[in-house]
């Protein structure tokens, strides 16, 4: 008997219960974020290609989007930002190193993710740490 793949689940509607975790959503979306003075992103990316989007490579403890991360409970959880999710798009940057710098200078940011899988992982030309 062939193996059943299951489709990924749809976010929940608003408002609705809060359930398990649910960690098969796939697809994309957006959220502001604004960075106290002195905190960090606090993610390590990395793109293959020039053009590529950042994939996320690690959260690290105490930066913005640990911060952001924890405030994903309920019936927000699948918009945690985790190892593996692409971000395409921030303040309407869309190259690596220009999403790279609104990330390190701007505290104000709309970051829009796709959530899938890393095109180039372990194989970089490029990796940015914000600490």
């Amino acid at each position: 008997q062939p193996a059943v793949r299951p489709q990924p689940a749809e976010r929940p509607p608003p408002g609705s219960a809060a359930g398990p975790v649910d960690d098969s959503f796939v697809g994309r979306f957006s959220f502001t974020l604004r960075k106290a003075d002195d905190c960090t992103m606090g993610i390590k990316t990395s793109h293959y290609w020039v053009d590529d989007p950042l994939c996320v490579e690690e959260v690290k403890t105490g930066g913005a989007i640990e911060a952001w991360n924890k405030l994903c409970v309920g019936n927000t959880s699948w918009k945690a930002i985790r190892h593996g999710d692409l971000i395409v798009e921030v303040n309407g940057a869309i190259d690596p190193e220009g999403m790279m710098v609104e990330m390190e200078d701007r505290q104000l940011l709309r970051i829009t993710v796709s959530r899938g899988k890393c095109a180039g992982e372990g194989q970089c030309d490029l990796a940015g740490v914000f600490q």
